[in-house]
């Protein structure tokens, strides 16, 4: 999902540079246009790419969460055991900042009591260099199958709903050993020993 979700905001950008420089084109073609008009289309170029631009990041930064708050809300999670973590690519926003894409195999528990081995793609921060073996919560719906992201532990807290869902999944899924999933410039994936680990760290350097 997160491929298809950077496809499209790469096909937009596409879009608006090339209407930006068909724009561009017009204007030299038809010189008389740019002459008469000039402050006025430089105005307005300026305020409409403004708002695109503001807009296009508001986007980008906010679709997927969208998303995961709406289907968490709804109580479309299920619990999902990471098999294993394969490197894909690494990706760039609008601002240039780095993610990684990682490719998840996993055994997914729904909450009609269905197994399922699936494989699908999570943005992760750039400092993820590994997936760790363990336990996490995703969204999940039988109805749309490929809507799957994985739900940092803070927000499974937030809603009334989530709580008797994870109560249910801990009575019949045995040696669930979960993994500490929270997001700072992208979705970071670890053991508790090792966030632990780096807590210390910080509480010596500082």
């Amino acid at each position: 999902m997160q491929l298809k979700i950077n496809r499209k905001l790469n096909f937009i950008l596409l879009i608006y540079t090339v209407l930006l420089l068909g724009v561009i084109i017009f204007l030299v073609v038809n010189r008389d246009i740019w002459d008469n008009n000039r402050m006025t289309i430089i105005v307005t170029l300026i305020v409409a790419s403004t708002l695109f631009l503001v807009m296009f990041k508001y986007y980008e930064a906010n679709y997927d969460k969208k998303i995961i708050n709406k289907m968490t809300s709804n109580g479309n999670i299920a619990l999902a055991r990471i098999e294993k973590g394969t490197f894909n690519r690494i990706i760039k926003d609008s601002n240039n900042r780095k993610y990684t894409i990682w490719d998840l195999n996993v055994t997914l528990y729904d909450q009609n009591n269905e197994v399922h081995k699936m494989t699908f793609s999570e943005k992760f921060a750039s400092t993820q260099t590994s997936i760790p073996n363990g336990f996490i919560y995703v969204t999940y719906d039988t109805d749309k199958p490929e809507a799957v992201f994985i739900i940092p532990n803070m927000l499974l807290g937030a809603f009334e709903n989530v709580p008797s869902i994870i109560q249910n999944y801990e009575k019949t899924v045995k040696d669930i050993r979960y993994l500490n999933v929270y997001f700072t410039k992208g979705i970071v994936l670890e053991t508790f020993k090792e966030s632990l680990r780096k807590k210390q760290e910080e509480k010596n350097n500082g």
